[in-house]
């Protein structure tokens, strides 16, 4: 018998390992795959932003993935409530940031938290917390007690709680269920969180808190009037705002209760009697949305097809409120600190109003609206970004604490760019399309990041470092040398027609360049020669169109967009050799390697992991899901760098 137990036993437990291991198990480490040795090429160094990316053969193990330790935010702000007038914090669609007021820089981002958050995260600030109602996941307490290091202190998510909106007092957070009305949760202990009270009201969508009270909006156009001076809530009244009409947000000052009413506007009721409620003013904006209360004035969000706005409303005399000004940009919400109102524009970041004059807001600054991140270098801890408004340069130096150094605006999105010491090479592909292409030189590193040169070159589709020398990809010209010893003036060297195809994409080898023509499918090997002329050397068909191209060491890896990932030996790079290929789930869009494995960037489905110790039959074994839409990947020192729609992320491998 106990043989037989032994022989089911180990026949189980092979069974078990036989099991094919899902992608979706994040952090599984390889189980142990050998890796090649260290002196066959994967050396993850050379190639757009190498910058010394790490040995690449001579561990053990397939790395497992690496730990996400810090992002940069561009936009994605979706929510914002204020500390003080030099602190704010913000909700966007990757996480929780903090954002500080300099005298010299104006608002710059401060620590930062990552996690998904939901399309219409309401948030409110109270000492030593941040709590933000997600959605329909629940609700979210952020620890800010040490301002230099937020972080999640704990959570309620739960497919049971829809917390679309929530008001605080005294450490009892009131969150709103549209399915159920409003629960009172106390964070007293935050490790503890207890549910001490509930009050039901179907079709709640608002709250706000008063003394002892609770006023709730209702998607029927209900104001529920309600007695929270204990752990038993009870209804005191309920008055008509506008039947059958959503209230969509409510500001308390005093007894006047402020309420935002879908498709009728700003009404105002004096609500210091609960039996008889006296309506004491009504504004016609029905685009309204949002509306925060700051001494005298309210500000009105409006969000409508034809562009948001933020109204001041004075209502220094509550029965007849006055709109004093208008100021037309995006706005999800807004936040008072002191004399400015900060506004949350989604894609557009953050900016702020200077209201010393609320009947003249000024525009004074503002944070973000830098959208489609998309190629990327790294060299030294020094990145560059580009993205829909141009490129960003980034000090990874700290990994935990990027900095954003400046944007070198292009005329057209997504231009493509290599690194080099001292220098950022950038392929600006115009806003007229076809003809418009220009090179642009920026000198590295600065404070104030600006090209000192833009030399106009039609075709140019991208650029690519080879010691000191650039190389050019002028689509259907060719390829072509510069000579960029002096960044203002760049100086055409050699140039070289492919006799029927396009110079597409292009990145250095060792003593060649490797050219792709995305259309033909083909891999072109270049010769530099001694004397600097430039001779084709080789031509490679490719099973598919690459969407980047970046050299590892003697591997060329080739992600192809919904075809995958294709793996090119160039230890020859005179004659490259196609190894291998694999099929990713998503967009590949860019690769690089370290450890024997790659790290491609695969649209939505996030960044995947692919085992490349056998080259020849590359193979995806983890992934990590990530907010955004991940574009590329860099390896930089031990960091690697993704771009991630609306923010940079960075990761410990």
């Amino acid at each position: 018998m106990r043989s037989l137990v032994a022989i089911l036993a180990v026949s189980l437990i092979a069974a078990i390992i036989a099991l094919p291991v899902p992608l979706s198990l994040v952090g599984c480490a390889g189980g142990g795959d050998a890796l090649p040795d260290p002196d066959d090429g994967l050396d993850g160094g050379g190639g757009d932003g190498g910058g010394g990316g790490g040995g690449g053969g001579g561990g053990a193990y397939l790395p497992g993935l690496p730990t996400q330790v810090s992002s940069l935010l561009w936009s994605g702000v979706l929510e914002v409530t204020a500390a003080s007038p030099e602190r704010v914090y913000a909700v966007c669609r990757h996480g929780f940031s903090a954002f500080d007021r300099t005298e010299d820089e104006g608002w710059i981002q401060g620590p930062h938290v990552d996690a998904i958050i939901g399309a219409e995260p309401r948030a409110i600030y109270d000492s030593p917390f941040v709590y933000v109602a997600d959605g329909d996941h629940g609700f979210l307490i952020y620890s800010v007690a040490d301002p230099d290091a937020p972080g999640l202190a704990n959570s309620i998510r739960s497919n049971n709680l829809g917390a679309v909106d929530l008001d605080v007092r005294d450490r009892r957070v009131h969150v709103v269920d549209p399915d159920f009305g409003f629960r009172i949760v106390d964070t007293n202990d935050i490790r503890s969180l207890k549910t001490v009270g509930q009050f039901e009201r179907r079709g709640a969508r608002c709250i706000a808190l008063g003394s002892g009270r609770a006023y709730l909006g209702t998607d029927d156009g209900r104001l529920v009037i309600v007695d929270t001076s204990t752990n038993r809530p009870r209804s005191l009244a309920e008055y008509v705002l506008a039947d059958g009409a959503r209230i969509l947000d409510l500001a308390v000052d005093a007894a006047v209760v402020h309420a935002v009413v879908e498709g009728v506007g700003l009404i105002s009721v004096n609500a210091a009697v609960p039996t008889l409620v006296q309506e004491l003013s009504r504004l016609d904006l029905p685009l309204a949305t949002r509306v925060t209360a700051s001494s005298d004035y309210l500000y009105v969000v409006e969000r409508g097809p034809d562009g948001d706005a933020v109204r001041v409303v004075s209502v220094a005399t509550p029965d007849a409120p006055q709109i004093v000004s208008v100021h037309r940009g995006t706005a999800r919400a807004v936040a008072s600190a002191g004399s400015e109102l900060l506004v949350a524009a989604d894609r557009e970041g953050m900016y702020s109003l200077d209201m010393t004059d609320p009947t003249a807001p000024l525009q004074s600054g503002g944070f973000g609206g830098l959208t489609g991140l998309a190629h990327l270098a790294s060299r030294n801890r020094l990145a560059a970004v580009s993205t829909d408004q141009g490129v960003a340069i980034v000090d990874a130096t700290d990994r935990r604490s990027p900095q954003f150094r400046g944007l070198v605006r292009t005329a057209g999105p997504a231009p493509r760019l290599d690194l080099a010491d001292g220098l950022c090479a950038i392929a600006d592909p115009g806003a007229e399309g076809e003809g418009d292409e220009s090179l642009l030189v920026v000198p590295l590193p600065s404070d104030a990041p600006a090209a000192a040169s833009v030399t106009p070159l039609p075709g140019l589709r991208d650029v690519a470092f080879m010691a000191s020398t650039t190389y050019l990809a002028l689509g259907a010209t060719g390829v072509a040398t510069y000579d960029l010893t002096d960044a203002a003036a760049p100086q055409l060297v050699q140039s070289l027609d492919l006799a029927g195809a396009s110079a597409d994409l292009i990145e250095a080898g060792r003593t060649h360049l490797l050219v792709v023509d995305t259309a033909q499918q083909r891999l072109i090997s270049v010769t530099v020669n001694d004397d600097g002329a430039l001779t084709e050397a080789h031509r490679l068909d490719l099973p598919a169109a690459p969407a980047d191209i970046r050299r590892i060491g003697n591997y060329l890896l080739l992600p192809c967009g919904g075809a995958g990932l294709l793996v090119v030996d160039v230890t020859d790079d005179a004659k490259p050799a196609l190894l291998g290929a694999t099929s990713l789930p998503g967009q590949a869009g860019g690769a690089h390697m370290d450890s024997g494995a790659a790290y491609v960037a695969c649209g939505d489905e996030g960044l995947r992991l692919v085992a490349l110790d056998q080259p020849a039959s590359p193979r995806p074994y983890v992934f990590l899901d990530t907010p955004g839409y991940a574009s590329d990947a860099a390896i930089d020192t031990g960091v690697v760098l993704l771009s991630d729609g609306q923010a940079l992320l960075l990761m410990q491998l």
